[in-house]
C-alpha cells in the first residue's frame, strides 16, 4: 500500500517537472478565471428554480382559495385552467373553464351520457343518427331504439308508424312490413299477422282492399282474389253473420232436393212451401212430379186445383167433385175430395152427399132431407126430390098446380 502511494507521488512529481514554472502559473490563472465565470451562473440558476417552485406554490394556493369547489391547480383572474374536479354520470368536464356541464344542455335533452366531444348514449326512441353523430336524434319511422345505441331498422314483418319509437309492432293482417314500413296489401290480396309480403288471395265471400277484409253481405258472394261481390249463385244461400260470410248448398245438388234458390238468395226456399211440391231442382225450383195435395202437375210446375175439382197431389191431374169418392158433390175439398156441398136432390151426411130418400125432398147444399108432407108446397104425399113441389096429394086434399090444398 505504501509502495503504491510512493509510486503515485513519483508520477505526480514527474508530471509537474514536465512543465516550466511559467507554464504552470498560466494554467492556474486560466482555471481560476473559468471558476470565477461559472460560479455566478450556477448560483443564479439555483435561485431561479427556487423562485419558480415558490411561485407555483403561491399560484396553487390562490387558485384553490379562489375556486374551492373545482380543486383548481392553475387559474387566471377569471377562470380555472387546470383542475381535478369529478362530474356526475350525465355531465362532462369542460376543459375551457373546468366546469361540469350537463350532457342535455349541450347535446339535447335525450342525451344520457357524454364527453366534451360528443354524446355517447341516448334515451329510448333516440339514437346517434347518422352513426357516430355527436347528437341524439329521434329514430325515424321504420326504426327503433331501446336507448344507449344507434337506431335500428325493424325486423322483417314488424314496423313503427311514427318517429321516436322504442320498439317495433307486429305487422297486422292485411298489410306487409318491410324495412320497418307498413303498407296495404294490393287489392284482392291478403296476409296474416307478421307478414313481409301478401301471398294469400282474398278468401271467397269477401273483398279485400286497403288492408281491410269485408264480407259481401246477404245474397252476395265472391270468388278468391276478387275485389267485387256478385249475386249468390243459384242453388245456394249466402248470408252475413257479424264479420263472417257463409255460403250453403240448398238441400242436395240434384233435381230431388227439398230446398232451392234461384240466385241472389240469402236463404233457401222450401220446395213444398213455395213450389207446392215435395222435391224440386236445387238451383231453380222445378218440381219433379211430386205435387202437394191440392195441386196438380203440369210441365215441371204444380198448379192450384181449379174450382169444383180436387187434386190428391203427386203427378195426378184435377178431378171433378161430382165424381168424388165422397159422392156426387157440388163442391168438395181441393185436397181430399170430401164433399162440402151437395147438389139439389142430395143431402149432406158428414162429408158425403147421398140421394134423397123416397117421400122426401133435398134442396142440396149442406141441408139434410125434408119429408114431402112438410113441404112448403103443402102436405104432399109425394113431391119433387129437389124442390119439394107436390106431385101427389093425400086423400082429403086436392092438387092446384104444384100445391096441395
Amino acid at each position: 500500500m505504501v509502495e503504491k502511494r510512493k509510486n503515485k507521488g513519483v508520477v505526480c512529481l514527474e508530471f509537474f517537472k514536465a512543465f516550466s514554472l511559467i507554464e504552470l502559473m498560466v494554467a492556474i490563472i486560466v482555471v481560476s478565471v473559468m471558476l470565477a465565470a461559472f460560479m455566478p451562473i450556477a448560483t443564479k440558476k439555483i435561485k431561479s428554480n427556487r423562485a419558480v417552485m415558490k411561485l407555483a406554490d403561491n399560484i396553487s394556493a390562490k387558485c384553490i382559495k379562489k375556486f374551492p369547489n373545482e380543486k383548481c391547480t392553475l387559474c387566471s383572474k377569471s377562470k380555472c385552467l387546470v383542475c381535478t374536479l369529478g362530474c356526475a354520470a350525465d355531465q362532462y368536464k369542460s376543459t375551457a373553464d373546468c366546469v361540469c356541464k350537463t350532457c342535455s344542455s349541450t347535446y339535447g335533452g335525450n342525451c344520457l351520457s357524454c364527453t366534451e366531444e360528443k354524446c355517447n348514449a341516448c334515451t329510448s326512441g333516440y339514437g346517434l343518427t347518422p352513426i357516430n353523430s355527436p347528437y341524439c336524434k329521434q329514430c325515424p319511422t321504420g326504426q327503433y331504439s331501446t336507448g344507449y345505441h344507434d337506431c335500428k331498422v325493424c325486423d322483417s314483418g314488424y314496423y313503427t308508424d311514427r318517429a321516436g319509437m322504442s320498439s317495433c309492432s307486429r305487422c297486422p293482417a292485411g298489410y306487409y312490413c318491410q324495412n320497418g314500413i307498413k303498407k296495404y296489401c294490393p287489392d284482392g290480396k291478403w296476409s296474416n299477422e307478421g307478414a313481409n309480403s301478401c301471398t294469400i288471395n282474398c278468401p271467397e265471400g269477401y273483398t279485400c282492399s286497403r288492408g281491410s277484409k269485408s264480407p259481401c253481405g246477404n245474397g252476395k258472394w265472391s270468388y278468391a282474389g276478387s275485389t267485387t261481390c256478385y249475386n249468390c249463385p243459384a242453388g245456394y244461400e249466402c248470408y252475413q253473420s257479424g264479420s263472417t260470410q257463409t255460403k250453403n248448398l240448398c238441400g242436395s245438388a240434384s233435381s230431388s232436393s227439398s230446398k232451392y234458390s234461384t240466385g241472389g238468395a240469402s236463404s233457401c226456399s222450401s220446395c213444398s212451401s213455395y213450389k207446392h211440391c215435395s222435391y224440386c231442382s236445387y238451383n231453380g225450383g222445378t218440381c219433379t212430379q211430386s205435387c202437394n195435395s191440392g195441386y196438380y202437375y203440369s210441365g215441371g210446375t204444380c198448379y192450384g186445383c181449379t174450382s169444383n175439382n180436387y187434386c190428391t197431389g203427386g203427378s195426378a191431374g184435377p178431378r171433378a167433385c161430382s165424381n168424388s169418392s165422397y159422392g156426387k158433390c157440388s163442391a168438395c175439398s181441393s185436397t181430399t175430395g170430401a164433399c162440402t156441398s151437395c147438389p139439389s136432390g142430395y143431402y149432406m151426411s158428414g162429408s158425403y152427399c147421398k140421394s134423397c130418400p123416397s117421400g122426401s125432398y133435398c134442396p142440396g147444399g149442406t141441408s139434410g132431407s125434408t119429408s114431402c108432407s112438410n113441404s112448403s108446397y103443402g102436405k104432399c104425399s109425394a113431391c119433387s126430390s129437389t124442390t119439394g113441389a107436390c106431385t101427389s096429394c093425400p086423400s082429403g086434399y086436392y092438387m092446384s098446380g104444384s100445391y096441395c090444398y
